[in-house]
């Protein structure tokens, strides 16, 4: 598994399918780009309806992060070669909104996590890619 992190608008996807052409992989290669949204969704139907400011990360953080993971797992199976793409949430103005900030802790720990996991990690900047692993 494959791993690349940047910026919104940094050229990620480009540099992952130039990748899979340097790489030689064959027509078995899956490009992942829903981390994010993902997260985000999680988060949002984690919402308590009697408090739209409390949510499931401040009791139960482990268990979403095992469950995302669940399913990216599920996604990197249906493939040999698997390249996941996401974007940094770490960076910049701190959010003030509980929903954004728990955002930016979920992925940022499950980045960590599928970090680990990856064979090759890749920063891309400005479409330049780095590798940092």
């Amino acid at each position: 598994m494959i791993l690349i992190v940047g910026g919104v608008f940094q050229g990620k996807q480009e540099y992952a399918e130039n990748l899979v052409l340097e790489k030689g992989f064959d027509n078995n290669v899956n490009i992942w780009l829903g981390i994010n949204r993902l997260v985000m969704s999680y988060l949002k139907s984690g919402l308590d309806t009697k408090n739209k400011e409390k949510n499931l990360i401040n009791n139960n953080d482990t268990y979403m992060i095992e469950a995302i993971k669940k399913i990216i797992n599920e996604e990197m199976s249906k493939s040999k070669n698997c390249i996941i793409i996401a974007d940094e949430a770490g960076m910049g103005i701190v959010p003030i909104a509980k929903l954004e900030m728990d955002y930016r802790e979920v992925l940022g720990r499950l980045l960590c996590d599928l970090a680990k996991q990856a064979d090759e990690v890749y920063r891309v900047v400005c479409g330049i890619g780095q590798r940092i692993k």
